[in-house]
């Protein structure tokens, strides 16, 4: 009978819950899971007897468990998911026509509404949740309505080196600026004449995916192309580095990196690139004659930069005029982002979102494979000069106090919290925001 199944299911599920659940509370974690289990053990039993107790009890234990989603997590609908979905299927299923008609106690007619109908009474908390959870669909659960207190100016990334703003029309940084807001000065385009705009011009990129045996099946094109130094500068997925005229779309210049493909990526993508301009920079008096040097031999190289990561992980600056890699950037123009990297393994270390170019360096995340590997590479946020491609800081979430590079022979913390998407910066606060996700692969540890 189906009942009976279903009750030796529940139990079951009751079982795991209260071993689990134990495991939780003895390090510290909730011990509600206990509770629930012991509720999903009691109604399973009841149900496999076939007794109408087993439906009042798995709705009772139900609700219970909704009452402390709740608490804990309100109207997260996506943090409700791990809490209680799996119990409310199994509800849903017991809730079916069919499922009480072999029950030995109580009225034959499931739907009657009395006291003892345990099947009405599952079947009206199941509705209920699914009514909750509709309403959860439009509740956003991390809005958060205030204020912030007005600062002076807070900076701004569209101002080129001698302090002039940049054109309204330029876009010089994936968000617009290093402060990310997507804000456009421009009023050319409104709500009244948007739906008039026609094509001006199309680029293809020519870039495209070679198959399962070479390129990544998440092969995405996802770049924010930036506009500035009169040109639009773009990457695609195999990280090709194009520059095209604004006003026709023809293409003025190409770099292809070569990357080293692998069908085994676990994101085959480039979202953007970085631009600097050094044309009127000026050594600090106190730098040391060999530093000042190498940055005047790098400015006359490069005046104006294209800075591009590519997929397989190596760090490039460019001619942004000529797309000539800057030979005196790292090493023949490009810096090795893998170097000193612990847990290295096909297709772990990837570069998929632009550096952030900041004052005079260059910081950028990485993107490591969830879930293919126990031990991976490391996250650490690293920032390099923006002219010779040397090492300035190194932020391991690992090993958070020590920002000093490292020394030859030194590897990063493995496996230490990532941060693959976009980072920004307060220019006038001198200071970088950098969004991290979980560690790798896919854990959250705390203590």
């Amino acid at each position: 009978m189906a009942v009976k199944l279903l009750g030796l299911l529940t139990a079951i599920l009751g079982l795991a819950l209260i071993g689990f659940g134990y495991k939780l509370a003895s390090v510290g974690g909730s011990a509600f899971y206990v509770w629930i289990g012991l509720g999903l053990l009691t109604a399973g039993i009841q149900l496999a007897r076939r007794r109408q107790s087993g439906f009042w009890l798995y709705a009772l234990t139900l609700a219970a468990a909704f009452a402390w989603t709740i608490q804990e997590v309100g109207f997260d609908k996506w943090q409700w998911i791990p809490r209680g979905a799996l119990i409310l299927f199994l509800g849903l299923l017991l809730s079916l026509p069919f499922v009480p008609s072999g029950l030995r106690d109580g009225p034959r007619a499931s739907w009657a509404p009395r006291l003892g109908n345990g099947p009405l009474a599952l079947r009206a908390v199941v509705a209920l949740l699914a009514i909750l959870g509709a309403v959860a669909w439009f509740v956003d659960p991390v809005e958060t309505r205030g204020s912030l207190p007005k600062v002076a100016q807070a900076g701004n990334a569209a101002i080129d080196p001698s302090g002039v703003p940049y054109p309204a029309d330029d876009w010089v940084a994936y968000g617009g600026t290093n402060l990310g807001q997507r804000y456009s000065a421009l009023k050319d385009i409104d709500t009244g004449n948007v739906r008039t705009l026609k094509v001006a011009w199309e680029h293809h990129t020519g870039d495209l995916r070679e198959g399962d045996s070479k390129d990544s099946k998440e092969y995405t094109f996802e770049a924010t192309p930036i506009k500035v130094n009169g040109l639009l500068y773009l990457c695609t997925p195999h990280s090709i580095v194009q520059a095209l005229e604004p006003e026709t779309g023809k293409l003025v210049w190409a770099f292809d990196p070569k990357m080293q493909r692998d069908a085994q990526y676990q994101h085959q993508t480039c979202r953007g690139v970085s631009y600097k301009d050094s044309a009127g920079y000026v050594p600090p008096a106190e730098a040391d004659p060999a530093t000042a040097q190498a940055a005047a031999a790098a400015i006359a190289e490069c005046p104006r930069r294209i800075i591009a990561a590519s997929v397989d992980a190596k760090l490039y600056a460019l001619n942004a005029d000529t797309g000539a890699p800057c030979r005196s950037f790292g090493t023949d123009g490009a810096v090795d982002l893998k170097a000193q990297m612990p847990g290295l393994q096909r297709a772990t270390y990837q570069q998929t979102s632009a550096p952030l170019v900041t004052r005079d360096l260059v910081i950028l995340g990485s993107a490591i494979a969830d879930n293919y590997y126990a031990t991976n590479p490391s996250g650490a946020i690293r920032a390099y000069d923006v002219r010779t491609g040397a090492i300035v800081w190194k932020f391991d979430a690992g090993k958070p106090d020590d920002t000093a590079p490292l020394k030859p022979g030194e590897l990063y913390e493995p496996n230490s919290a990532v941060a693959w998407t976009q980072l920004s910066a307060d220019e006038g606060l001198g200071q970088v925001y950098v969004p991290f996700g979980n560690r790798s692969p896919d854990q959250v540890g705390v203590s």
